[in-house]
Parts: structure tokens; sequence; C-alpha cells
């Protein structure tokens, strides 16, 4: 990042001022992919198994999983108190996303693409299910 960073080309012609900027930008995205899991993830399924996982029809047809993060979902509309209804969903919700995460690294290290893409579209859930429960705790300002 540092070699690359447009201030060290301050007084270089345009050009090679436009493409350390762009060069800066690309190594800035890879680090802030890499440095989470679950987009470090997306990444390994897409560089070394050609998988999408943002693509189409890439979303669980798991029934079971589909009415978990349903009725989560719910519970988190539903909830009232922090302590009482917040707090457990959020921490059963981490120990799925590790679970998820773990069982990633795993079916990556097999390799089972297949497996991993399923595990990956159901961190994705469990992410989601994380940021609507920090949008809850925003709205009720809790910290």
């Amino acid at each position: 990042q540092r070699i690359l960073h447009p201030d060290r080309f301050s007084l270089k012609n345009d050009a090679d001022q436009e493409l350390a900027t762009e060069c800066s930008g690309r190594v800035n995205d890879a680090v802030a992919t890499l440095r989470v899991p679950l987009p470090r993830a997306c990444y390994m399924l897409r560089v070394l198994h050609g998988i999408d996982t943002e693509a189409e029809g890439t979303m669980q047809n798991d029934q079971a999983l589909l009415m978990e993060v349903l009725e989560i979902r719910e519970a988190v509309e539903d909830a009232e108190s922090y302590d009482e209804d917040i707090r457990p969903l959020l921490e059963a919700n981490a120990v799925s996303v590790a679970s998820c995460m773990e069982n990633v690294s795993r079916l990556l290290s097999e390799p089972d693409p297949d497996g991993a893409k399923a595990m990956v579209t159901r961190w994705q859930y469990y992410e989601k299910i994380r940021e609507e429960i920090e949008l809850w705790k925003d709205r009720n300002a809790v910290e």
C-alpha cells in the first residue's frame, strides 16, 4: 500500500499519478476483501473454483434454513428488550457464524466447492441477521 500510495507520485506526470491512484485503489480494495472473513471466503470461491456467490440464483433452497432466518427476523422485529430478546439472538447468531466460518474453511481445504458455496450462502444469511440486529440496536439506542 505504501509503495503505490498516490502521494509518492505527486511529482510525477499526470499519467503516472493516475496509474498510481488506480493501483492504490485496487490494492486497498484487495486488502479490505481479504481482511474480512466472509468477503474473503467469497473471493476464494470465485478465484479457486469459479463460483460467484453474488450471482443470481445462488440463494439457498434449504427450507429449514429459510424458516429459521424468517423466525429470527420476526423475533428481531418483535423484540422489546435488548437483554431478554436481542442478546440471546445475537449470541446464537455469533455461534452460527463461527460454525459457518469453520465449515467453509474445512470445505475449501477438502476441497468441496459446492459444500463451501452452500455454507457461504448460509453465512450470508447470518450476516444479514447480524446487520438487522445492529439496526435494532441503533433504533433503540443500545450500544
